[in-house]
């Protein structure tokens, strides 16, 4: 499944999709599906592990995905949905 547009050219930096017109869709649409998937792994483990072991997946899988490069797009407006994702899935 790709992840960008056929009409949409990005580039890929490490870990980070930046497309030619200096926007960060297409890589705030990836991190939105990385946490989404993330957050379908800690549901499947919470009733199998203990709290601190559902911690440590958190931060090792959640939370660095979310805090990769947010310098650089965590002023997109685009990058409310990354933060509404954060906030319905704590």
């Amino acid at each position: 499944m790709p992840i960008v547009p056929i009409f949409l050219k990005a580039t890929v930096l490490p870990l980070a999709y930046l497309t030619e017109d200096v926007k960060w869709e297409v890589h705030i649409n990836h991190v939105c599906n990385l946490l989404n998937k993330n957050y379908y792994v800690l549901q499947s483990l919470k009733s199998v592990t203990s709290l601190n072991t559902l911690r440590n997946v958190y931060f090792a899988n959640f939370h660095s995905h979310l805090r990769y490069g947010i310098l650089f797009w965590g002023s997109d407006p685009k990058s409310k949905e990354v933060f509404k994702i954060k906030k319905k899935r704590l």
